[in-house]
């Protein structure tokens, strides 16, 4: 496992109460920001339809907006990566060949059902740095075509790889970004050179993912 991560700011409630307030919203561009906002305005409706027992309307208007965000947080998020890399309590996928497994069902997914916006997804992380182990995540970007719209259908593309990470219990880190220049601003491309999940120009992958990104042998163990 890597160099655990010590302080009050990595103390779990701080953790986690600090991803609840603001879910990686600060690292989105505006247009995952936007598609974040809409969903999370269709889950308040649904809480708000839920909650009509309750007489007073302030206290169901904040309780619905309360249920709405943790619903974000769930459905539309990264635990899974956040319990694994940031508070090492458990992880399901700890063996490289579970990682592997999981990467390659996503390709498929992706080359099967494309998105129309999606121009290129790649791998960053530990693992392209060569040194995955058990409290490994998986740092995935999704790079869009311009324009809103593609920006907006990608979006909504990561949100559903997050919901299908959520109930597989796989530590995805996924973002999207809306330029190249906006990956280099976030992404040290210097030292972690992508591997190429999808690519929306080229449809042939002959190597696959497990042999592109073998880590050594001994970070397979644990």
């Amino acid at each position: 496992m890597g160099k655990e991560k010590k302080g009050l700011r990595m103390f779990a409630p701080v953790v986690i109460g600090r991803y609840w307030l603001l879910q990686g919203m600060l690292y989105m561009n505006p247009a995952e920001v936007l598609h974040r906002l809409l969903v999370e305005c269709i889950f308040a409706v649904l809480a708000w339809l839920a909650l009509m027992p309750l007489e007073s309307a302030a206290w169901r208007i904040g309780a619905a907006l309360a249920l709405a965000h943790t619903a974000n947080m769930v459905f539309n998020g990264h635990l899974f990566a956040l319990f694994k890399h940031d508070l090492y309590w458990f992880g399901f996928y700890k063996r490289w060949d579970d990682f592997a497994e999981y990467v390659e069902t996503m390709r498929e997914r992706l080359r099967s059902r494309p998105c129309a916006g999606l121009k290129r997804a790649s791998i960053y992380g530990s693992i392209t740095r060569g040194n995955f182990s058990t409290s490994s995540d998986l740092d995935i970007r999704f790079l869009a075509q311009p324009g809103l719209m593609n920006g907006l259908g990608v979006a909504q593309r990561v949100f559903e790889e997050r919901a299908r990470a959520l109930i597989a219990g796989f530590p995805l880190d996924l973002y999207m970004v809306h330029s190249s220049e906006e990956l280099a601003r976030k992404i040290n491309l210097e030292k972690e050179r992508p591997i190429i999940l999808f690519d929306a120009t080229h449809r042939g992958y002959p190597v696959k993912f497990r042999d592109a990104a073998r880590p050594q042998a001994e970070a397979c163990h644990g």
